[in-house]
């Protein structure tokens, strides 16, 4: 899926009152998840300001939940974790993006 796809996916299920800021892709680098690919996702959430929530490509049912207090629905379903930037390993944009 592309990142404007994925963009375009994340803001259709989006609960009222949650704002998509930007997003990239990356590695969750903490956990039994190291290495894990997938999109970092910087939200306005509510009243608590801006935070970060990585999406897995692959669900696990271990580490990883449904964000069900950003989404409605279960779209990520097991694909999402609440993360500090020191959890993460951001990839360079390599390209164009128009």
């Amino acid at each position: 899926m592309s990142l404007c796809d994925m963009r375009e996916l994340i803001k259709d299920n989006l609960e009222f009152g949650v704002t998509l800021i930007s997003m990239c892709r990356g590695e969750l680098t903490k956990y039994d998840l190291v290495n894990n690919k997938g999109y970092i996702v910087e939200l306005d959430y509510f009243d608590e300001g801006v935070q970060l929530l990585f999406i897995a490509d692959e669900e696990d049912y271990n580490w990883l939940h449904d964000a069900s207090s950003v989404f409605v629905s279960k779209t990520f379903k097991n694909r999402c974790r609440w993360v500090a930037i020191s959890q993460l390993k951001f990839n360079r944009l390599v390209g164009l993006l128009v």
